[in-house]
């Protein structure tokens, strides 16, 4: 029987660098410019972003990627 993967619909800050292939710093730089989503869930040391949001934005980048 196939091991089926359960994802989450949120997604740590760990998962978001490396799926979006970006440094922390960087990625809150683009937060503060409005051009990332921001975490649905913040408290101290403690973000989640919903995963839709993420796919999302990298479908957008992509898209932009493609069209320069």
């Amino acid at each position: 029987m196939p091991e089926t993967l359960i994802r989450s619909p949120l997604m740590r800050l760990p998962e978001v660098i490396a799926v979006c292939n970006l440094s922390k710093s960087y990625l809150y730089r683009l937060m503060q410019q409005g051009k990332f989503p921001t975490p649905c869930i913040r408290r101290h040391k403690f973000a989640r972003w919903k995963r839709t949001d993420i796919e999302a934005w990298l479908a957008k980048e992509m898209g932009e990627r493609e069209a320069a």
